[in-house]
């Protein structure tokens, strides 16, 4: 009962993915294996939050190669990937 609402990660060309758009659905496979755009849902009616996707953080490099716009700042790419990190386990204490 009621609406649902469903956020995608939906790369364009703006984000420069090195092997073309063609590729899309591996790099949304990839955003959501490394832990960049995890997979969760929540029930209102049970107060239930899962999260579904795991996390992987070593295919972070992986997609952070795979797309121009990463390819500027090596310390911004550190900096990123412990947001991402801290993110996450953030969606997981939410589980509890």
């Amino acid at each position: 009962d009621g609406p649902s609402i469903i956020i995608a990660y939906a790369p364009c060309i703006a984000h420069g993915i090195k092997s073309g758009m063609g590729d899309s659905n591996k790099e949304q496979k990839l955003a959501t294996t490394s832990g960049y755009f995890p997979l969760y849902r929540y029930n209102p009616k049970t107060k239930k939050f899962t999260v579904d996707s795991g996390a992987d953080f070593d295919k972070l490099e992986d997609l952070f190669k795979n797309e121009n716009r990463y390819n500027s700042d090596k310390d911004l790419l550190k900096e990123n990937k412990e947001e991402i990190k801290e993110y996450y386990e953030s969606l997981k204490e939410l589980e509890k």
